[in-house]
């Protein structure tokens, strides 16, 4: 899931967080103190996952930057593992981000649903948390209507934002609108990340893959749509749906 080059965490979401939710310092140290209550019952490793947890948010490494993994809540209690998942959720609440929502659903994916599902609908996450709420949704329930999510942030004044948003966009429902903004965005993308994964993702929703594909014509049909030759792009488009086909479903459905 990590996508090393597209993350880029550090301590200004939690300096937001701490002054856009009062709750946040409280929500570490209610965890911390229930860490050494002396009556609580840990097994050693328990013990040793719930500090991990705490302590990744005050990283800066790699670590860091793959952000958070199951293995962060497997070893937690159910009671730790929901305090956990009331840690994160302040942090959406204020607006999340990448970290904080992938963390929220790997706490507990069933009430993520139900309260991601409301935040987005409601317009209260930032860029970055719509894409990864939206794909994280998607990957729980596909549904056609999560992709106008994407396709509105493939088009964001922030590359960061649009290049999040060509590489978690899935390919396996696209949208003749989907299909439109990926165009777009190989036409007209100036940021390198972006442009890359605009390109690799146009082509999936074609069934195009290094592993489906010869070596060969993977890469003729990459560098034709990375190409500074516009041409070069429009031929490969044209060759795309006359040989490839896109694998279209009917409707987007409502924007959310």
């Amino acid at each position: 899931m990590a996508c090393q080059s597209l993350k880029s965490f550090g301590t200004g979401e939690d300096k937001r967080n701490q002054n856009a939710c009062g709750g946040y310092r409280l929500g570490h140290s209610r965890l911390a103190r229930y860490l050494h209550q002396p009556t609580t019952k840990f097994r050693s490793t328990t013990m040793s996952e719930c500090r991990n947890f705490l302590d990744f948010f005050s990283m800066h490494n790699k670590e860091r930057l793959d952000g958070l993994s199951e293995i962060y809540f497997s070893e937690m209690t159910h009671q730790e593992r929901t305090m956990a998942f009331g840690y994160l959720l302040k942090m959406v609440k204020a607006g999340g981000s990448e970290e904080s929502i992938n963390g929220l659903f790997l706490a507990d994916q069933k009430r993520a649903c139900l309260i991601v599902a409301e935040l987005l609908k409601s317009g209260s996450l930032r860029d970055e948390a719509r894409v990864v709420a939206a794909w994280n949704l998607f990957r729980v329930e596909p549904d056609s209507s999560l992709l106008s999510v994407f396709i509105q942030l493939m088009s964001s004044a922030d590359k960061r934002i649009r290049a999040k948003a060509a590489y978690y966009v899935p390919s396996n429902m696209a949208t003749s609108d989907l299909i439109d903004g990926l165009k777009a965005m190989v036409r007209t993308e100036t940021d390198t990340l972006a442009s890359i994964n605009a390109a690799n993702k146009l082509l999936e929703c074609y069934g195009i893959t290094r592993e489906s594909v010869e070596k060969e014509e993977f890469s003729r049909l990459y560098r034709g749509l990375r190409s500074d030759d516009s041409s070069d792009r429009e031929q490969i488009f044209k060759q795309l749906d006359r040989l490839y086909k896109p694998r279209v479903v009917a409707s987007e459905g409502p924007d959310l």
